[in-house]
């Protein structure tokens, strides 16, 4: 069983409420007992293209909001809003910039390669945890795949630096 919820993380301040509601969902035994827990929300929590580098545009106190997930088994969050596909991790805890599928792709901070349209798929095998996930990011044009390759080590802005996920 995979544990999803998601939280308004479309405005750069989660409120009080909102995390004090969320850790008592992630503390459920149904959240416990899933092999993996994934929140979803709009913003990520660090910066990953230059033009989203600055604040109100990633979550604020990017450093706490990641030890809030990470204490209450959270393993994976994904995120829009940057318009660039990157899977990263920080402290253990995946990070899902899930790239863009309509205007304005964004080319990477410090990554010469060109911007494109992405999309990515999560295969989480039946009987083993999060350790066991597949993250593949393609380009829609011709369902092409990204190489993980081909994406740079790490990326740092200005609130932090993420670095590639690695199976």
């Amino acid at each position: 069983m995979l544990f999803f919820i998601s939280w308004d993380a479309s405005s750069a301040v989660i409120p009080e409420s909102v995390k004090q509601w969320m850790a008592v969902q992630l503390e459920q035994p149904i959240a416990k007992q899933a092999r993996a827990r994934v929140v979803l929300g709009h913003l990520p929590l660090y910066a990953i293209v230059a033009s989203k580098n600055k604040k109100g545009e990633v979550l604020n106190e990017a450093d706490a909001t990641l030890e809030f997930l990470r204490k209450h088994g959270v393993d994976m969050y994904i995120s829009g809003h940057q318009h660039a596909y990157y899977p990263a991790t920080k402290e253990e805890l995946v990070l899902l910039h899930a790239g863009c599928l309509g205007g304005g792709p964004r080319p990477l901070l410090g990554h010469t390669a060109p911007a494109t349209k992405a999309y990515a798929l999560i295969t989480l095998p039946k009987r083993k945890g999060i350790e066991a996930v597949e993250i593949t990011g393609y380009e829609p044009a011709f369902h092409s795949h990204i190489s993980l390759e081909t994406l740079p080590d790490s990326v740092s802005g200005f609130n932090g630096t993420v670095f590639k996920w690695r199976k």
